[in-house]
């Protein structure tokens, strides 16, 4: 080893007398040697703890060591009948430890982008209250948003989080909500085919007619309640693969072939998401 360790632990079962021995043998090899004996849930316990305390906390090994019995309750769940088993040794060879406490994983995170995975009252607020509007007055059968941004500013998240947040609202609304995730179309030659294939493979149905049935059987089929289907575009990455004109031609396609095949109580919200490199006027 290139680099000798500056702590080393043993946890191995045998006589305590044992470990003694090997820690008489074993003592140069690391400044701090920690042995233990047995492999229970109670040792394994006991090891979680102090390498946590010696490697993020910077407590030194020995001071670790003499306040593991303290914390019988607090950390490892133990009754003091178990500390019998608990038997660690230290052997120490250095005269100061030098160790600072890690950062918090809270600090070492910089997301230059934190502020617009949090904050989207504004952008959720518009899609639910139309979402919701659009379910009590009955006159639209669906609603379309459309999302863009720069990678990383969180495209994802918000549909994730309209997903999550939309099913509380929906139950005073006694509508029942279904989700779909189709993949953006890789070859749009021909639309009609294309977006006819994207969705279908979606519901796992064979025919665009099947869709109701399968909107139906995803809800359970629980009568005299709505159905709000949530049709999620999984968000596109490649400027090659949609740009305005062929999401024109898709919410055209969407209006004429999908809508109309929607039952009474069945209703859909449409989300489409892409990445841009240079946003105009920013993440809508």
């Amino acid at each position: 080893m290139a680099t000798p360790p500056a702590l080393v632990y043993v946890n191995s079962p045998g006589h305590i007398s044992g470990l003694i021995e090997l820690g008489m043998i074993l003592g140069d090899a690391a400044p701090a040697l920690i042995l233990s004996r047995n492999l229970t849930s109670p040792e394994i316990a006991q090891a979680l703890l102090l390498l946590e305390d010696i490697l993020t906390q910077g407590i030194a090994p020995p001071r670790s060591v003499a306040s593991l019995y303290g914390r019988m309750d607090e950390r490892l769940n133990l009754s003091t009948a178990d500390a019998r088993w608990m038997t660690p040794l230290i052997f120490t060879h250095y005269d100061h430890w030098n160790t600072r406490k890690s950062e918090p994983l809270s600090q070492r995170i910089h997301d230059p982008h934190w502020h617009l995975k949090i904050d989207r009252v504004s952008q959720f607020s518009t899609v639910a209250t139309q979402t919701l509007q659009m379910l009590q007055e009955r006159r639209l059968k669906s609603l379309t948003f459309v999302w863009y941004g720069t990678e990383g500013q969180g495209i994802e998240r918000f549909h994730h989080r309209l997903s999550v947040e939309l099913k509380n609202y929906l139950v005073k609304f006694n509508t029942s909500p279904c989700e779909v995730r189709p993949e953006w179309p890789t070859e749009l030659d021909r639309p009609d085919i294309a977006f006819r294939d994207c969705l279908t493979e979606a519901f796992g149905v064979c025919d665009l007619e099947d869709i109701p049935a399968a909107i139906r059987h995803m809800s359970l089929g629980i009568s005299g309640k709505q159905t709000l289907v949530y049709v999620r575009h999984q968000p596109v990455t490649s400027p090659l693969l949609i740009n305005p004109k062929s999401l024109k031609t898709y919410l055209e396609w969407w209006d004429a072939e999908f809508i109309p095949l929607l039952e009474k109580n069945q209703f859909a919200l449409l989300g489409v998401s892409f990445v841009v490199k240079n946003p105009n006027t920013g993440t809508r």
